[in-house]
């Protein structure tokens, strides 16, 4: 079985307005990663709808 997730949500980053749900999203995916780990401050750092509406990029 292979497991991969991105362990770092880039909170520094969207903070600074370099990072955004679609981006971090498509990094993810783009690194061959299907699965994000976030916790309830990141996901209201980038918006939950943000989220939702980015994540289809992942599957």
């Amino acid at each position: 079985m292979k497991l991969a997730f991105m362990s770092f949500s880039m909170m520094r980053e969207a903070f600074l307005g370099k990072m955004d749900a679609d981006t971090l999203c498509a990094v993810a995916a783009e690194n061959g990663l299907h699965i994000l780990d976030l916790q309830e401050a990141e996901i209201a750092l980038y918006g939950e709808a943000k989220l939702k509406a980015a994540i289809f990029i992942l599957c």
